[in-house]
């Protein structure tokens, strides 16, 4: 999880969800406590949907993929 939170800071992911994942009102969802499968979340990356660009390997390797859902399923809500 704690790879997974640097590469979510380093990578394009915090612009859009915000540093904690808890998504950016009017930009991007939270993603945290949404139960997302290893495999759901590497699809929903690669071939991007619902106002989501795809990205590549070539901009997040593979072996990026399960550092990064490590980090999501393993950050708990902020509460407000």
């Amino acid at each position: 999880a704690a790879v997974g939170g640097s590469l979510w800071l380093t990578l394009r992911c915090a612009h859009c969800h915000g540093k904690d994942a808890n998504g950016i009102p009017d930009v991007a969802p939270s993603l945290i406590g949404r139960n997302l499968t290893f495999f759901e979340f590497a699809q929903q990356v690669r071939t991007g949907g619902d106002g989501m660009p795809a990205f590549g390997p070539g901009e997040i390797p593979d072996g990026y993929l399960l550092h990064l859902w490590t980090f999501l399923v393993n950050t708990p809500a902020i509460q407000e």
